[in-house]
């Protein structure tokens, strides 16, 4: 009977750590995840080829916010590492691809940054729209880009960051 009791006594500790470890796991994931309501979103194209982050190429589905280590103090999410995702955004964003489809994103990734004047509020997310034009006698540029390359395509990603102008949604990330 001691043995029997013993062994029970050992299933239990057993089961007890278990679910402190999943119930330590799930505050940890809780901790990481917040919720942004209506922040402001504004789209832009063209651009360098790598963006800030210099190593990652830019492609729709990436986003810039205000640079670590820059003038925007009053935005935490300057210090967001590259690679960072923001996801749950709603309302989704549309975009037109290189072949004219149309996709929707609800998450984006963390590869640029932007606004070294501070003019956008914290948690400003500015949407790549991409570095498409429609033939080659459309300009390679977009207003607030500069060392633009982009290729020709079935669509134009400056026309669609302008039109996409600036919104506010919500969004979850670190």
């Amino acid at each position: 009977m001691e043995k029997f009791l013993k062994y029970i006594r050992h299933g239990f500790h057993f089961l007890a750590g278990f679910v402190a470890t999943v119930v330590l796991i799930a505050f940890a994931s809780e901790a990481y995840a917040t919720a942004y309501s209506s922040k402001p979103f504004t789209g832009y194209a063209m651009g360098n080829l790598t963006g800030a982050n210099g190593s990652t190429q830019l492609i729709r589905g990436h986003f810039a916010n205000h640079a670590a280590g820059g003038a925007c103090t009053y935005d935490p999410a300057r210090n967001w590492t590259w690679g960072t995702q923001i996801s749950s955004i709603n309302p989704s964003i549309s975009m037109i691809m290189s072949n004219g489809s149309t996709s929707t994103f609800t998450s984006l990734f963390l590869y640029d940054n932007g606004d070294p004047g501070c003019t956008k509020a914290a948690y400003w997310v500015d949407v790549y729209f991409g570095r498409s034009r429609p033939n080659t006698g459309t300009p390679c540029s977009c207003p607030g880009s500069s060392n633009n390359q982009c290729f020709v395509d079935s669509t134009n990603s400056c026309t669609n960051a302008t039109n996409f102008g600036s919104n506010n949604r919500s969004y979850v990330g670190p």
